[in-house]
């Protein structure tokens, strides 16, 4: 991943209180108090843009046994991201990155997991 992708993504994640962690052609801006992240892939020009995680129905789970409106907590855990997400891509395609988006993918899935554990 070039340097000046890396700085941009590093100043994106330090306005918006993330971690960055950048291994290889992977960058994750994370949460520091969730296991979901924004991941961004790239190879060569090319960039994918999605929300990555692990152990998400964990702490799917933990929220729902532990916050009085786990809906609204997830819900704005989800828009912080999704907000980051569409930053990113600006960036991406500002430096000439032909920009995968997949990010609503990624909120249905949570959002089905949290529909999921309030069901049960």
């Amino acid at each position: 991943m070039e340097s000046s992708l890396t700085q941009s993504l590093r100043d994106i994640a330090a306005r918006r209180g993330l971690s960055l962690r950048v291994e290889g052609a992977l960058a994750r801006l994370c949460l520091r108090d969730a296991p979901i992240c924004v991941g961004v892939n790239v190879a060569g020009r090319n960039a994918v843009v999605r929300l990555v995680g692990e152990r998400i129905r964990d702490f799917i789970r933990d929220i729902v046994d532990s916050e009085d409106e786990p809906r609204e907590y997830i819900e704005e855990v989800l828009d912080s991201l999704t907000m980051t997400a569409h930053e990113v891509r600006q960036v991406l395609e500002s430096m000439g990155y032909n920009v995968r988006f997949e990010v609503k993918s990624g909120v249905m899935d949570i959002i089905e997991l949290l529909e999921d554990e309030l069901e049960e």
